[in-house]
C-alpha cells in the first residue's frame, strides 16, 4: 500500500506542477543550485528532504505553499539551529520511510511537461460516484457543474459519473435540469444524470419512485415518508440507501473547488484563517483544489497522511477543525468521512448573526445580509492547518466530503429534523460505531445566501430551528453511548440489531425527559424577551420587523412565564428524539431486509434520470 500510495501521490503532484508550468528543464530547475533531479524527486514526494541554499528557499517558498493548498500537502522549508535550510515533505506520526527514493518515471516527466493523463490513477478500486444534491434551481446547478467539471477535467480525472440529486418541484423545473445535465455531458464527457423528484414528461422521478417504494413498511410508513421527504436530510438518506456500496463524493452546490488564499496576516504570526468583512480590502489568490485526489488519498491512506487526534474540541460557534483534543497514541482506522475546511462564508450559528443584527454598530449592508440569512464576511486561508484524523468530531457533514464505501457496517442515516442537527447526526452515528473522520489540510469556498440549500431562509426562522441543537445533541450522544458493542468488539450484534438498540436507547432518553435544562430554558426566554423589546425600539424598520417576527415565532409562551416557555421547548425536544428513535428503527428494518431491487422509473440506458438498482444491504 505504501508504494502505491507514493505513486498516486506523485502523479497528483506531477499534474499540479504541470498545470503550474513547473518543467523538468528550464525555469525553476535551471535556477536550482543542486541537481534538478533531486528537486523534482522532492516535489513529487519521492524524497523526504532536500538541502537548500538561501536562493533555493526563496525560489521554492511560494510554490510549496501553492501545492499545500491545492493538494492538502505538508511541504515546508525548515531552518536548523546552525542555519542550514532543508525543504521537508512531512509524513504523519507513525510512518518512517527508510527505502531509497526512486527516480522520476517517464510518465511523471510527461506530466511535469504539461501532458495530462487520459485518466488519473486512484487508490480506490473504482471511480467514486459524484453526487450534487440540490433544491433544483437550474442556474445554480449549471454554475456548480461548470465549476467542478472544469477543475476535474484540468486535473485529468476521467470515467466519472455525476448524479444530480434534486428536489425540482415540477416537471417544468425537471425539464430545465435535463437541459443542464445534457449540456454538462457534452462539455465534460462525464456521465451526468438526475436522481430527482420529477421527470420532464410528468412522471415520478427516480428519487420519488425510490422513496415511495421504501415507504411501504406498515406501521413505520409515516417515519419512512419523513426520512426520505424532499430536502437535505431526505435527499441524503435516499442517496445513502440507493447507492450503498459505492464510494461517494458529495458536492453541495454552494461550494466550489477552489480555496481563497491570502498572504495577509493581521497581527502577524501564523494563523490558519483570516476573516475579512465585506467592503474591506484583502488580497485574495484563488487556488483550484484537486478535490477528488485529496479525498482518494485520505479515504484510502489516512494513516499515511493524517495526524491522529482523539477529539475535535468544540467551540460554541463550531466553525472549523483547528481546536483539537489530545493526539492519539496510535494511528486510527480508515475514515468514514473526509471533510474540508470551510472558507468564504463559514457556518456560524444563527445566534452569532442574531447578536450582530441587533448591534447598532453593524453597518446597514451587513445588517440586511444577516437578516436574510447571509453572512457579510469572507474567511480566507492564510496558513493551511494540518490534515487530521479524529475519533470524535462535531461538524460532520460539510458542503464537500468523501464517503468511502463499506467503512460503516451499513449505510448511515441523517436525522430528518428541522433542529439544525442534520449535519451533526451523521458523524455522531459514525463515531458511535467507532469510525473516525478525516479533515483535509486545505479549504474550499462556500457561498452562503441565495445559493445555499441548507434551509436557512430569513434569520428569525433559522434562529428558532437552532434553539434545540445543543440540548438534542447532548441527549442523542448520551443515548448512543449506551448502545454498547461496536463493530469489531466482542458481542457486536450486527448493524440492524445495533440500529434497533440505538433507537431503543434514544427512545429511552426521550422518556426520561430533562432534555432542555431549566436554567437554559429560563436564560433563552429572558434573553429573547429582552431582544424582542430591543428590536422593536430600533430606529431601523427592518430590525423592528425582525423583532415582530421573533415574537410571532416564539408564540404565546414568550408573553407568559418562563416555565411555560421551557415546557414548550422540552416538549419539542422530546418529540424530536422520539422521531429519531423511530427513524433508527426504520433504518434497522431496511438494513435487515437486505438487498432489494428498486425500479428507478427510467430505462437503464436513459441518461436523463438515474436508474437506481441498489438499496440498503
Amino acid at each position: 500500500m505504501i508504494g502505491r500510495w507514493r505513486d498516486v501521490r506523485a502523479q497528483g503532484r506531477a499534474v499540479a506542477l504541470g498545470l503550474l508550468g513547473v518543467r523538468p528543464r528550464g525555469g525553476l530547475a535551471a535556477a536550482f543550485g543542486g541537481d534538478p533531479r533531486e528537486l523534482f524527486e522532492f516535489l513529487l514526494g519521492l524524497r523526504l528532504a532536500l538541502p537548500l541554499t538561501g536562493g533555493d528557499a526563496a525560489a521554492l517558498a511560494d510554490l510549496l505553499g501553492v501545492l499545500n493548498v491545492r493538494l492538502a500537502a505538508r511541504l515546508s522549508v525548515v531552518r536548523a539551529p546552525d542555519g542550514t535550510l532543508t525543504a521537508r515533505d512531512e509524513h504523519p506520526v507513525g510512518l518512517r520511510w527508510t527505502g531509497a527514493a526512486r527516480g522520476v518515471s517517464p510518465a511523471e516527466y510527461a506530466l511535469l511537461a504539461g501532458r495530462p493523463p487520459r485518466e488519473r490513477s486512484r487508490l480506490g478500486v473504482e471511480p467514486p460516484l459524484i453526487v450534487l444534491p440540490t433544491a433544483g434551481r437550474a442556474a445554480d446547478v449549471r454554475a456548480a457543474l461548470a465549476a467542478h467539471c472544469e477543475v476535474m477535467l484540468r486535473h485529468g480525472h476521467g470515467g466519472l459519473r455525476i448524479v444530480v440529486a434534486d428536489d425540482a418541484p415540477t416537471p417544468d423545473a425537471a425539464r430545465e435540469l435535463d437541459a443542464v445535465c445534457a449540456r454538462a455531458r457534452r462539455e465534460s464527457g462525464f456521465r451526468v444524470t438526475r436522481f430527482g423528484e420529477w421527470n420532464a414528461d410528468g412522471r415520478f422521478g427516480a428519487k420519488q419512485v425510490f422513496r415511495r417504494r421504501m415507504a411501504v413498511h406498515g406501521a413505520l410508513r409515516a417515519c419512512a415518508e419523513r426520512t426520505f421527504a424532499p430536502g437535505l436530510p431526505g435527499t441524503a438518506n435516499a442517496v445513502f440507501a440507493a447507492f450503498a456500496g459505492r464510494d461517494i463524493v458529495w458536492l453541495e452546490q454552494d461550494a466550489t473547488p477552489w480555496a481563497p488564499t491570502t498572504p495577509a496576516r493581521p497581527g502577524g504570526g501564523p494563523r490558519p484563517f483570516v476573516d475579512v468583512m465585506d467592503g474591506a480590502s484583502a488580497p485574495v489568490r484563488p487556488q483550484p483544489v484537486d478535490v477528488l485526489h485529496v479525498i482518494d488519498r485520505l479515504a484510502h491512506a489516512a494513516p499515511l497522511e493524517a495526524r491522529p487526534h482523539e477529539t475535535h474540541s468544540v467551540t460554541y460557534e463550531d466553525t472549523d477543525f483547528t481546536h483539537l483534543g489530545p493526539a492519539s497514541s496510535a494511528s486510527h482506522p480508515l475514515p468514514g468521512m473526509v471533510h474540508f475546511h470551510t472558507c468564504g462564508h463559514p457556518d456560524f450559528r444563527a445566534r452569532a448573526s442574531h447578536h450582530l443584527a441587533l448591534d447598532p454598530g453593524t453597518p446597514e449592508p451587513a445588517r440586511r445580509s444577516l437578516l436574510s440569512g447571509g453572512l457579510p464576511m469572507r474567511r480566507l486561508l492564510a496558513d493551511p492547518p494540518p490534515t487530521v484524523s479524529l475519533r470524535r468530531w462535531t461538524s460532520a457533514f460539510g458542503t464537500v466530503l468523501g464517503l468511502p464505501a463499506r467503512r460503516t457496517p451499513g449505510p448511515p442515516t441523517m436525522w430528518a429534523t428541522s433542529a439544525r442537527l442534520v449535519d451533526i447526526a451523521v458523524g455522531d452515528l459514525m463515531a458511535a460505531l467507532g469510525v473516525p473522520g478525516c479533515v483535509a489540510g486545505t479549504g474550499l469556498w462556500h457561498d452562503r445566501g441565495e445559493v445555499t440549500d441548507s434551509g436557512r431562509g430569513e434569520l428569525s426562522s433559522y434562529l428558532f430551528r437552532e434553539e434545540l441543537l445543543w440540548p438534542l445533541l447532548h441527549a442523542s450522544r448520551e443515548a448512543l453511548g449506551e448502545v454498547g458493542a461496536a463493530p469489531g468488539d466482542p458481542g457486536y450484534p450486527g448493524y440492524p440489531a445495533w440500529l434497533r438498540a440505538a433507537g431503543d436507547a434514544v427512545a429511552g432518553r426521550a422518556g426520561r425527559g430533562g432534555i432542555v435544562p431549566a436554567a437554559l430554558g429560563h436564560a433563552l426566554w429572558a434573553e429573547l424577551r429582552a431582544d424582542v423589546r430591543r428590536a422593536r425600539r430600533s430606529p431601523h424598520a427592518e430590525i423592528r420587523a425582525y423583532g415582530d417576527a421573533l415574537a410571532e415565532r416564539a408564540g404565546e409562551t414568550l408573553r407568559r412565564t418562563w416555565r411555560e416557555h421551557h415546557a414548550r421547548m422540552e416538549a419539542a425536544a422530546v418529540a424530536e428524539l422520539v422521531h429519531y428513535a423511530d427513524q433508527l428503527r426504520f433504518w434497522s428494518a431496511l438494513a435487515e431486509r437486505g438487498p432489494d431491487r428498486a425500479d428507478g422509473g427510467a430505462a437503464g440506458d436513459d441518461d436523463r434520470t438515474e436508474d437506481v438498482r441498489t438499496v440498503p444491504g
